[in-house]
């Protein structure tokens, strides 16, 4: 498991992954690990996708939130640290 410092660096990669639509992430290590952390980047980019979109419905913003809160639930399951996103 990453210690507390590598831990704030990888979620700095990470809010910049979330908000960017250039960057890209490369997820190794424990497979279930990384199952769950690449979830939870993937709803919640999806989910910013969809907030700052014009078009999105409410139903849409709706099911992203579900998406995302599932998936930041199974991250907090499988590292015990909870999503900050």
């Amino acid at each position: 498991m990453l210690n507390e410092i590598k831990w704030k660096d990888f979620f700095a990669d990470c809010a910049t992954y979330v908000i960017s639509e250039n960057k890209s992430f490369r997820i190794n290590g424990d497979k279930k690990i990384a199952e769950a952390t690449a979830n939870a980047l993937s709803s919640s980019r999806k989910l910013y996708n969809v907030l700052c979109s014009e078009q999105s419905s409410i139903l849409e913003v709706k099911t992203a939130i579900i998406s995302k809160k599932k998936a930041a639930n199974q991250f907090l399951k499988t590292t015990g640290i909870c999503w900050p996103f």
